[in-house]
């Protein structure tokens, strides 16, 4: 059975835009990684550290 290819300069059309969604891909990857870390330090400063309450009262920081 014969499968047809695409010409080659659709072939390569076709690269470029999946090698531009692979790079999307792996920057939104890199973003929830660096959202995560910003929860799970959020979340520590927060409820472990008790940072915003300083002498039983709620500070508020504008940082």
């Amino acid at each position: 059975m014969k499968i047809p290819y695409p010409p080659l300069e659709e072939q390569a059309r076709i690269v470029i835009v999946l090698s531009w969604f692979d790079d999307l891909i792996e920057n939104k990857k890199k973003q929830n990684e660096i959202l995560g870390k910003m929860v799970m330090a959020i979340f520590k400063s927060w409820f472990i550290d008790f940072e915003p309450f300083q002498d039983e009262e709620f500070i508020y920081n504008e940082e």
